[in-house]
């Protein structure tokens, strides 16, 4: 599904991470789970995991009862198409502040941290001097003279 945009609404996405935290779960948990966070009724979170197995993010087990639900994608893969599809609506040009102000804004470990330097280290040996706008004429200041 990483080639695709993954569409989970945000009250979708916290039955979501209940799914992703325990990797298998029941309808009841999920219930259980999220009446200490939200106010949903059992229809909500019924409706809520239903939307989710008919868009395919959620695998249903029916052989055993509560039917056992498991995630169809990964929380990581789920989160890069989020990033993948907001910075696809950014101009090229701003994509790189947006990850400055990314590390800027978040707390990151020494590993990471080293991690992303070499990254940017080979990035660098092939990175243009400029970054250019692939923008269509009117969808950022670009091309405003």
């Amino acid at each position: 599904m990483s080639s695709t945009e993954i569409t989970i609404t945000p009250t979708e996405w916290e039955i979501m991470r209940m799914v992703w935290a325990e990797q298998t779960i029941t309808s009841p948990k999920i219930l259980e789970l999220s009446s200490n966070i939200f106010d949903w009724k059992s229809s909500t979170v019924k409706t809520l995991i239903g939307r989710l197995i008919d868009k395919g993010y959620l695998n249903k087990d029916t052989s055993v009862r509560p039917m056992l639900l498991t995630p169809a994608i990964s929380e990581e893969e789920a989160n890069y198409s989020r990033i993948d599809d907001k910075v696809s609506q950014m101009c090229t040009k701003d994509r790189g502040s947006l990850i400055t102000h990314l590390i800027e804004k978040n707390e990151l470990s020494i590993d990471e941290i080293q991690e992303i330097i070499e990254l940017l280290q080979e990035k660098k040996q092939t990175a243009p001097t400029t970054v250019k706008c692939l923008c269509p004429v009117g969808q950022c200041s670009c091309h405003i003279n």
